[in-house]
């Protein structure tokens, strides 16, 4: 088994570095994942959090509103994981 096929977190979530697509992020709830891309610039304190996330090989609908719901808690989770890290966040 994957190691990031474990148990959530307490909190019902867990995040981390896609191994397999440069500059990804891995976000997964109890209902599924969410890949969200990041740039870095030149500052190497910053990140920029791409908003829209893809779900598998597609973007996900942003017009379902339990989607954007769960979309808008995966970012500010994402920006607290960098933030805890001493990085600043720009969403793009």
């Amino acid at each position: 088994m994957d190691s990031h096929e474990d148990n959530l977190s307490s909190e019902g979530f867990k995040i981390w570095v896609n191994p397999e697509v440069a500059f990804t992020m891995i976000y997964e709830d109890t209902k599924g994942r969410f890949m969200f891309s990041i740039e870095v610039g030149d500052d190497p304190k910053k990140i920029y959090l791409n908003r829209l996330p893809s779900e598998g090989d597609r973007m996900v609908d942003l017009k379902n509103l339990s989607t954007r719901t769960r979309v808008d808690l995966a970012i500010e989770r994402l920006k607290t994981h960098f933030e805890n890290q001493g990085l600043s966040v720009e969403l793009d």
